[in-house]
């Protein structure tokens, strides 16, 4: 019998997928679907990166993958990550729960997109060769946080990401691109970071590369709506368009009613993508350690949603 994990069961046949208790009339179907939330599963990647591999082989990983795809069907899945499994020995099966999963989606006839994070163009040439085509990248608008993150600078960074840019648009098959702008707005080895500092570097990665997705990471779970707010307003309205923001949050007891602002405010401005995870892990590893905060959990996505959406029918 397969190992299980302590984080979740498997046993998904007798489970209810939280959506079913907001789409229960018409009415609220039809806010849903103009909302038209669109969930990015981290669960294989930022949510078990810091947990123990012998908890987390490869058999295991596969009942989560069949637990998410079951229970909560995603649009979009983080598989793994193509990183030296001297850095991360969790993630040294990447190429093959990939290949797993691409055969999986094939054989159901699955819309699932399938993701890897990619730190380097050595890693990114590797992914290639092995059939990989959806990636995820990362930067931070935090030097120190970058430098500790990826022994890379955050210039050391751009130069890179335009050098994988570069490798990509060699082949002739489209790639989506995800870039992770981490300490969105605080750094937890420096502290606040000064919003329009912030503003400016999102706005150079939307002018500068052809990332179909900026995701604003709250790695301290500390974001506050207000801050969050003004970051938005301004990178949308130097031409960041919405549709091509979305939104990797950090949960902590105590943050859990900005949190629910911060996802009002994304419903109402049509900012529909967001990271969601089944694991209570998550985090950045390497620079926060355990004391990083969980990552927003579907159940609290579709609780804070079922709340917008009977508001406002109300």
């Amino acid at each position: 019998m397969v190992e299980d994990t302590p984080c979740i069961s498997m046993h998904t046949h007798k489970m209810i997928s939280p959506i079913m208790n907001i789409l229960t009339n018409h009415l609220k179907r039809d806010i849903y679907k103009s909302i038209n939330p669109i969930l990015f599963d981290v669960s294989l990647r930022d949510g078990i990166q810091k947990a123990d591999p012998s908890k987390y082989t490869t058999p295991v990983k596969k009942q989560i993958f069949h637990h998410i795809f079951e229970k909560y069907a995603p649009k979009k899945i983080e598989i793994g990550s193509m990183v030296s499994p001297k850095v991360l020995p969790i993630m040294a099966d990447t190429i093959s729960l990939h290949e797993y999963a691409m055969n999986f989606i094939d054989e159901k006839e699955s819309l699932l997109v399938p993701y890897v994070l990619i730190p380097n163009n050595t890693h990114l040439q590797n992914a290639l060769c092995n059939g990989m085509y959806n990636f995820s990248f990362i930067t931070s608008v935090s030097n120190a946080f970058q430098l500790k993150n990826t022994r890379n600078t955050i210039i050391q960074t751009k130069v890179e990401l335009k050098l994988m840019e570069t490798s990509l648009n060699c082949y002739r098959r489209t790639h989506n691109r995800k870039l992770y702008i981490s300490c969105i707005n605080e750094c937890p080895l420096t502290g606040k970071i000064d919003n329009d500092f912030i503003v400016n570097e999102i706005l150079y990665y939307h002018n500068n590369y052809d990332f179909s997705e900026l995701c604003l990471s709250d790695t301290m779970g500390t974001l506050t709506y207000e801050d969050f707010e003004y970051i938005v307003d301004m990178v949308v309205y130097f031409g960041v368009p919405t549709s091509k923001l979305s939104l990797h949050l950090h949960v902590s007891p105590a943050n859990t009613h900005e949190i629910k602002q911060i996802l009002y405010y994304c419903f109402n401005k049509q900012i529909n993508k967001f990271d969601v995870s089944v694991l209570m892990e998550g985090g950045c590893s390497v620079t926060m350690g355990e004391n990083s905060p969980s990552n927003l959990s579907y159940d609290l996505f579709y609780e804070i949603l079922n709340k917008y959406i009977e508001n406002k029918i109300k």
